[in-house]
């Protein structure tokens, strides 16, 4: 398979037209991955850290785990 012009590498005997629609998808894909895998990263570790605070002492107040009420408080 030779080609002398780029309109003939371009057409890949008429298949070009599946081809280079497919390698563009293909690279759109490679190059927006890697930005969804640290946005998911940056989140993720914003909400642990946010988790991690709001259960330590002192922390934003009481959680799903721990209570306001002190042992004595009666009731």
């Amino acid at each position: 398979m030779s080609f002398s012009t780029l309109n003939d590498v371009l057409a890949l005997n008429g298949y070009g037209v599946y081809v280079w629609p497919a390698y563009a998808a293909m690279l759109a894909g490679l190059l927006f991955e890697p930005w969804l895998i640290h946005r998911r990263t940056v989140r993720a570790r914003a909400l642990a850290r946010d988790q991690w605070h709001a259960t330590q002492p002192g922390g934003e107040g009481a959680t799903a785990w721990s209570s306001t009420r002190q042992p004595g408080d009666g009731e």
